[in-house]
């Protein structure tokens, strides 16, 4: 009863903040600010994902000892979200955040081009029950070792640990997986059509060279490519061809993401594979005379290339 009267209280004042909506499974908070110690709680039915977005700007107290945000708490899980500032040796002070999950912590500087300063940060919390708990930051997971999945879990929230403002908070719960489909058909051949320059564009199974008994291939994979306007990369798109775990694979679904580098068409590669699972350490992609596209996966010793089609999106994408 204490703790159904201090989460009512919390939302009441927290309601007075922020523009709330609510659609189905999902639950957005807009705006919101928190104080030290309010707590916004939400239901869990696995899968869910947990978004939370705000501005990261470190100021000189945060200087050589990290200030610590805010808190997300799943069953016995703590997730700590700090950020500060860091100096090292003659170099300028250099911003970082740092990810907390119980006893271990994980530092994310600035040079990792995931964070900039006055930028907006995203921290998504996803779980389901084959991968457990997964965090991410601006859509890149971050490695805090083993994380197991809670199956009793009947609860997330999130804590403030000084008052802080999200620009927005977003919960989905026994939805679908974490890259589930974000384009129809129309969709596709409509931001196909407005950029036709490679490396957008239609991409079938090429080749490969692998090692079998580090990597099996989870199909032969019709793709598209196409621009991300927020991170100025590009993302891939599942459109058919899966043979492992087919049925859980629709057409739509994100199946990789680029990341621009200071190289020519060479990409830092985030890579969904056939289960489902994030592979994005020491992955990279890189286009051959606008022709084909590289994936490579060294530790896996494992390259796959797909080749790029030519001709109007319709008629490709009718005709796959």
């Amino acid at each position: 009863m204490n703790r159904l009267k201090s989460y009512i209280s919390a939302t009441l004042a927290i309601i007075l903040n922020a523009a709330i909506s609510m659609a189905g499974n999902v639950v957005t908070y807009n705006d919101t600010t928190l104080k030290t110690g309010q707590t916004i709680l939400f239901d869990v039915a696995k899968p869910f994902t947990l978004s939370a977005k705000i501005k990261f700007a470190p100021n000189e107290s945060s200087f050589g000892r990290p200030e610590q945000l805010f808190d997300i708490i799943a069953g016995d899980d703590t997730f700590s979200i700090c950020q500060g500032i860091q100096s090292i040796g003659s170099f300028e002070p250099s911003p970082f955040l740092k990810i907390s999950h119980n006893q271990t912590s994980v530092q994310i500087s600035q040079a990792e081009r995931l964070i900039k300063s006055d930028k907006t940060i995203t921290v998504r919390l996803t779980g389901n029950s084959t991968s457990g708990l997964r965090l991410f930051i601006n859509g890149n997971a971050v490695d805090l070792g083993s994380i197991t999945g809670n199956q009793q879990l009947s609860d997330i929230h999130i804590k403030a640990c000084r008052t802080i403002t999200f620009l927005s908070i977003k919960f989905e719960s026994n939805g679908a997986a974490d890259n589930q489909p974000i384009l129809t058909l129309d969709e596709i051949i409509t931001r196909l059509q407005s950029s036709p320059s490679a490396p957008a564009g239609l991409y079938v199974w090429l080749d490969r060279e692998n090692d079998p008994q580090r990597a099996i291939p989870g199909g032969f994979y019709k793709l598209a490519v196409l621009p991300d306007s927020v991170t100025k990369g590009y993302d891939i798109i599942y459109l058919e061809g899966a043979s492992v775990n087919k049925d859980s694979w629709k057409t739509g679904m994100i199946k990789g993401k680029l990341i621009p580098t200071i190289f020519y068409n060479h990409y830092d590669l985030i890579w969904y594979d056939s289960n489902h699972e994030v592979i994005d350490r020491e992955i990279f992609c890189n286009f051959i005379d606008d022709a084909i596209m590289q994936l490579n996966f060294p530790l896996y010793s494992t390259k796959i290339r797909f080749s790029r089609l030519n001709g109007s999106a319709s008629s490709l994408i009718q005709t796959r």
